[in-house]
C-alpha cells in the first residue's frame, strides 16, 4: 500500500474513532437526564470529562489539519520533482533527437549518390544514429510522465526502424575500384527506393512525436 494512502486511512480512522466517541458521550447524556435523577455532584465529573473530550476533540483537529497539510505539502513536492526529472529528461530527448534529424537528413542524401564513396559516408552517419538510439536508451523512463510515455517509447522505435532500414540497404552495395576510384557495381534499387519514399513520413512521424513531447513540457513552466 502507497504511503500516501495509508496516511488517508489513518486520518479517517481518527475523524472517525473521535465522532464516534462524542456521539457516545452525548447519547449517554440525554439517556441519563431522562431516566435517572442524577445530582449536580454526579454532574460534576461528567462535566470534567466533557471538557477533556472536547479538548481531545480540539487537539484532534489541530493534529488531523496538520497531518493534511503535511500530506498535501509532500503530495505537491513530489510532483515537482517528477516534474523537474521530466524537464532535464526532455533536454536530453530534444538534443539527440535533433542530432538523429540531422543525420536522417544526411544519410538520405547519401542514398541517392552513385559515387562508392557514399558507401563508408552511410556508415559513419549510421553509427551516429545508433549512438541517438543509445542515448535516448539511457534516459531513465521513470523520468517520463505517463501521458506521453508512448510518444517517447514512438520515437525510440522510429530510430531503430531508420537504423536497420539503412543498415540492410547498405549491405548491399557492392563496391569496385577503378582507376583509383570507388564506383557502385551493384545495390539493391528496390530497397533504396523505398527508403527514400518514406523517409519524409517518417520524417514527419519522428517530429511530431518530439513535438508532443516539448507541449507537455511547456505547459509544467
Amino acid at each position: 500500500m502507497k504511503k500516501g494512502k495509508l496516511e488517508k486511512i489513518i486520518l479517517y480512522i481518527v475523524i472517525s474513532v473521535l465522532f464516534i466517541s462524542l456521539l457516545t458521550l452525548i447519547f449517554f447524556m440525554n439517556f441519563s437526564q431522562v431516566n435517572l435523577n442524577i445530582n449536580s455532584d454526579i454532574w460534576g465529573p461528567i462535566s470534567t470529562f466533557t471538557g477533556a473530550l472536547t479538548g481531545a476533540l480540539i487537539s484532534g483537529s489541530i493534529a488531523i489539519y496538520v497531518m493534511h497539510r503535511d500530506i498535501s505539502s509532500r503530495r505537491g513536492e513530489k510532483v515537482k520533482e517528477i516534474n523537474n526529472n521530466f524537464k532535464k529528461s526532455f533536454e536530453l530527448i530534444d538534443m539527440w533527437s535533433n542530432t538523429y534529424l540531422q543525420t536522417l537528413d544526411s544519410i538520405h542524401g547519401f542514398a541517392k549518390l552513385k559515387e562508392g564513396t557514399k558507401k563508408n559516408s552511410m556508415d559513419i552517419e549510421l553509427n551516429a544514429m545508433k549512438e541517438c538510439a543509445t542515448r535516448l536508451e539511457k534516459i531513465n523512463d521513470d523520468y517520463i510522465p505517463q501521458k506521453v510515455y508512448k510518444d517517447f517509447l514512438d520515437l525510440k522505435a522510429i530510430i531503430d526502424l531508420t537504423f536497420h532500414q539503412y543498415k540492410a540497404f547498405i549491405s548491399t552495395i557492392e563496391l569496385l575500384k577503378s582507376k583509383d576510384k570507388l564506383i557502385v557495381l551493384n545495390e539493391n534499387n528496390d530497397l533504396k527506393k523505398w527508403i527514400l519514399e518514406s523517409n519524409e513520413s517518417i520524417r514527419k512521424s519522428f517530429i511530431g512525436h518530439l513535438k508532443v513531447l516539448q507541449e507537455y513540457k511547456s505547459n509544467l513552466e
